[in-house]
């Protein structure tokens, strides 16, 4: 089963003992340890450089297509010297590395690997001469940073030749398992960052003083993170061949127990990794920083979740230590994210929901002038002959209600979001508009539901975005997404309206379903009170507001209703096969 893998492992393995061999270690000097070292990083590098060069040269002529994007790079300049820039990181990154959507088989990370086997060995060599013990540890990592590599490449070669099986077309070359290709180049340019700066500071008189420590924190981390992504490699090449071409997820009964039970371990034992120094590189660059906060404040909040107020106090105070300390936050985090049920969860996400928190977002979500929020129901909605009913689905009986976060319902008597009492047959809905338009006056508008007066009344708007929240289908609300809403409804000139639907677990699977739903007939039926022409509506939905939107559609159409003209999903979650 595995014989493809097993000739594709022992043939690049080979190649890597052949590659390793070609550099010889150099000579001992009599010199001083500083004069040495200098002597010798000279001499190496240059040789280092030169067989650099003539792999590259190699792999350029493989990788035409995108020759002309790393020609002028320092990566791959012979010339170059091997030190850190301020924005290394960045300018490879953007210079360097493809997309998901670009890599094919033809491409390769040559560069980039064999620049950290280089200087991996560079400084192996010249931490295992020095007494100390912060420079034996570094021999140790680097050690098994070029371990991990090496059975890293293999598992990456064989993706490579197969990830072409499960892209969506030959214009669309887009998978899973490109991304995991991608994301083990990002991580090792990272890697090849901080083994620069080592090599160009490590023997220096304060090197030990200033730096070694830092930098040892850095490689350490980065080394457990290539670690980690190799068990995945590891786990995703095992999966490939009980894979059905064409088709990202496998059918669970083909596989067999040994490797279900891997997939566990990895979770189990390398999350960790992934939460500390190197949390949110597998995202842009302009994320990590705020990902970096958002599990801090996880972090924080578990100590203070069902404690008595004051532990709680103490906790909130000590809560920086998980912003200074990346190997707390990451111990922390992954038990959380390890033993941690869904009440947990849906109380943290819920923060967003709170009334200060709201308070606080008014001040940075600008106004619009109508903001009006109501419920609509219970009565059948007929369009066409067509009978759309009411939501029937009832609460849950036998899930504990989670306690509310605050009144959402700002401007309106009645009350949703989580653990709140959703009346049966009703919907919550809000409507935001930049302008008064004809027909709003039906709804009718009050005084509250004005941010800006305004007596002036503009013509109805050909288009009309309805707009679905996300959340895990277990927390947020409309107004929480008004951060975002509020910026597209000044900015598109249209009226938006946002589905404030049920949550799970107290209103289960079909609830929300039904209520977005039913305000999409709702829309369609009353399109003169929302200010609508009735010409264009466009369905947006985040996570699983995306989810919830795509099965509207697909609602719509089994039902003969008028579809959607477009839907729009962020980072939505689809189980999904094509042909």
């Amino acid at each position: 089963m595995f014989r493809r893998f097993s000739a594709s492992i022992h043939f690049h393995m080979s190649n890597s003992e052949h590659l390793s061999s070609k550099d010889e270690k150099p000579k001992h000097s009599s010199m001083d340890p500083i004069g040495a070292d200098n002597h010798r990083k000279t001499s190496v590098s240059q040789k280092s450089r030169n067989s650099i060069s003539k792999e590259l040269n190699i792999t350029n002529e493989k990788s035409s297509s995108f020759q002309s994007s790393t020609s002028n790079s320092s990566l791959i300049n012979s010339s170059a010297p091997i030190h850190n820039s301020s924005k290394l990181t960045k300018s490879l990154t953007n210079l360097l590395m493809p997309t998901a959507e670009t890599i094919d088989k033809n491409f390769n990370f040559d560069q980039t690997y064999i620049q950290i086997r280089e200087l991996a060995e560079i400084n192996s060599n010249y931490f295992s001469q020095q007494k100390n013990d912060i420079c034996r540890r570094f021999q140790r990592l680097l050690v098994q940073l070029s371990h991990s590599l090496e059975l890293s490449l293999p598992l990456i070669r064989y993706l490579i030749d197969n990830f072409h099986h499960f892209d969506y077309s030959p214009e669309i070359r887009a998978s899973g398992y490109r991304t995991l290709v991608v994301l083990h180049g990002h991580a090792c340019l990272r890697t090849l960052d901080i083994l620069r700066r080592i090599d160009a500071k490590r023997s220096g008189l304060l090197f030990n003083l200033m730096h070694a420590s830092r930098f040892f924190q850095d490689l350490e981390s980065w080394t457990k993170t290539l670690t980690g992504m190799q068990h995945i490699l590891s786990f995703a090449v095992k999966i490939v061949d009980y894979t059905e071409k064409t088709s990202l997820y496998l059918d669970v009964t083909k596989v067999p127990m040994d490797v279900e039970l891997d997939y566990f371990k990895m979770v189990a034992y390398d999350s960790e990794n992934f939460f500390g120094r190197t949390c949110g590189f597998q995202f842009a660059q302009s994320m990590e920083t705020m990902i970096t906060f958002l599990l801090a404040g996880l972090a924080a909040y578990h100590e203070t979740y069902n404690r008595p107020i004051p532990f709680a106090a103490a906790s909130v105070a000590t809560a920086p230590k998980y912003i200074l300390f990346p190997e707390q936050r990451a111990a922390k985090c992954a038990a959380v994210f390890r033993d941690c049920d869904y009440l947990f969860c849906k109380s943290f996400w819920n923060l967003v929901d709170h009334d200060f928190i709201k308070m606080g977002s008014k001040y940075i979500a600008p106004s619009v002038t109508v903001s009006k929020y109501f419920q609509i129901g219970p009565q059948s909605i007929e369009i066409n002959s067509i009978i759309i009913p009411p939501p029937t689905a009832g609460a849950g009986s036998d899930e504990p209600n989670e306690r509310r976060a605050g009144n959402i319902g700002a401007g309106s008597d009645n009350t949703t979001g989580s653990g709140s009492i959703q009346p049966k047959q009703l919907v919550n809905i809000k409507l935001l508009s930049n302008n008064v338009r004809e027909g709003m006056d039906k709804l009718p508008l009050k005084k509250t539901d004005f941010e800006i007066l305004s007596k002036k009344i503009f013509p109805m708007s050909d288009e009309i975005i309805m707009h679905v929240h996300g959340g895990g289908f277990i927390a947020t609300s409309s107004t929480t997404h008004e951060v975002y809403l509020k910026p597209w409804a000044l900015g598109l000139k249209i009226p938006i309206v946002s589905v404030d639907y049920s949550l799970a677990p107290e209103y289960p699977f079909p609830r929300a379903v039904e209520e977005c739903f039913y305000a999409y007939a709702w829309i369609l039926k009353n399109a003169h009170k929302l200010g609508w022409t009735g010409k264009t509506i466009l369905l947006v939905g985040d996570s699983a507001g995306g989810n919830l939107i795509t099965i509207v559609t697909m609602k719509a159409i089994e039902a003969g209703l008028r579809k959607p003209d477009a839907i729009i999903c962020f980072y939505t979650p689809f189980l999904l096969c094509y042909r």
